[in-house]
């Protein structure tokens, strides 16, 4: 049976979304092969390959790694659903949730229809924090609100005035990426539709300066917002493709409502 696929997550009818590449490991020593993995990464041509081995097909238990062609993802958000999907696709056992194990990770993706998905992930908590002179200049926009993640290589979330900032945001990620190791997330919402987000990420430290569709967003995205439990909010990600999801703040986790199809 064939081994390699790739998928495209996160689109619509307006948004292009972003494509992953999968790999399905067929045996242990396969899936432990660092410098195998990237080899099979970098070739690949995607911005993420996501590498799956069976640990109970039966219960549906797999273990995952994501690859960049620069190196160990510790999380893509887009590769996981890619993963599920083929997984999915693949599997001998008629099951509708699967549960991924990686390294820093258990990640739940139920299926929720035809190449639709549910992803369920851990809530996260976020700090607000005033920026150094510096960084704020490197950014050079009006900044709302500022929190982040507690992690020094995490996240750095910030409000814009309005849809219109957040589309047109720019930096310079040269300067950026001397200051801080943390990806950024700039957000808005819109008055006229208060039950959407939008926003954009950045991670030039992955080699590419913004990643077009970005589902590891949406746990602190929910969090920065505070929105309310179980009620849904459309996440538009405000990149040249776009992408387009949903996202329900739960009170134990996140869940990401989603679309993968096949890329080929």
């Amino acid at each position: 049976m064939e081994n390699k696929f790739v998928r495209r997550i996160f689109s619509t009818d307006n948004c292009l979304g972003n494509t992953a590449y999968v790999w399905l490991c067929k045996q242990a020593s396969e899936f432990e092969n660092t410098q195998q993995l990237q080899g099979i990464a970098r070739k690949s041509g995607y911005s993420a390959t996501a590498f799956v081995l069976p640990q109970n097909e039966a219960l549906g238990l797999y273990l995952l790694r994501w690859f960049s062609a620069k190196g160990e993802i510790q999380f893509c958000g887009h590769a996981t659903l890619a993963a599920a999907d083929v997984v999915f696709f693949a599997s001998t056992t008629i099951i509708n949730k699967i549960c991924f194990h990686s390294v820093s990770n258990e990640i739940q993706v139920v299926k929720n229809g035809s190449e639709n998905y549910i992803m369920r992930l851990n809530r996260v908590k976020l700090a607000t924090i005033k920026l150094s002179y510096a960084l704020a200049k490197v950014l050079n926009n009006e900044l709302v609100k500022v929190k982040q993640s507690h992690a020094e290589d995490g996240y750095l979330i910030i409000q814009l005035p309005n849809k219109a900032c957040v589309a047109n945001f720019d930096f310079d990620s040269h300067q950026y990426g001397k200051l801080t190791r943390r990806a950024l997330i700039v957000t808005a919402q819109d008055k006229t539709s208060l039950h959407s987000l939008y926003f954009r990420y950045f991670a030039p430290q992955y080699g590419n300066k913004e990643d077009p569709a970005t589902g590891s967003a949406a746990p602190l995205l929910a969090e920065f917002w505070q929105l309310p439990f179980e009620q849904v909010y459309d996440c538009y990600q405000l990149s040249m493709p776009g992408a387009f999801y949903q996202v329900l703040r739960g009170k134990e986790c996140v869940n990401i409502f989603a679309t993968v199809t096949d890329a080929r």
